[in-house]
């Protein structure tokens, strides 16, 4: 038995970052819930409430947590997977060295969630996400674009702090 260091072994065995990110497909439940922030943000700042105005703080608390229990019935969960540097340069055009950011969410989102928690895995295509990016809110799709975006550059990051010291290279 030999006693080598197997690099390639080491390497293909590693492990990837995990998130994931729920968004809300639901657009009239948040833009209600849109007038209630600015409402609330306006009510608590003021100094010196009136009666009036504390009732009517209570009530957009109440008014809250029915718009939540409303949007979480429309939340779809995606379940995010980090990718190897290969999927990425697979994933990058040659003619103008841009990542294909389409196919990248396809690469990196694993599974689906439902409000009611049924997990599906999914492979999505470049059209499927093009599909998705068409039928979600847009405040929902760039949401799960920017979080495929922060876990593929969260290994990146992790190096850099090793370099700066946080985990002190030997």
């Amino acid at each position: 038995m030999s006693d080598d260091f197997d690099l390639f072994g080491f390497l293909e065995g590693r492990t990837f970052p995990e998130d994931s990110v729920k968004v809300y497909t639901d657009e009239k439940v948040a833009y209600s819930a849109r007038d209630l922030i600015n409402e609330y943000k306006e009510l608590s700042e003021v100094k010196n409430p009136t009666t009036a105005q504390k009732s009517r703080l209570k009530e957009i608390e109440k008014e809250r947590e029915e718009i939540r229990a409303k949007a979480e019935e429309t939340a779809v969960r995606f379940h995010l997977r980090g990718v190897p540097n290969h999927v990425i340069k697979e994933l990058t055009d040659d003619d103008t060295k841009g990542i294909d950011f389409l196919r990248l969410i396809g690469a990196v989102v694993v599974a689906t969630e439902s409000p009611d928690g049924k997990r599906t895995d999914v492979s999505y295509s470049r059209a499927d996400v093009e599909r998705l990016r068409d039928l979600l809110p847009a405040p929902s799709f760039s949401r799960l674009h920017a979080s495929v975006l922060e876990l593929v550059v969260a290994s990146a990051a992790f190096e850099e702090g090793a370099d700066a010291g946080f985990f002190p290279n030997s």
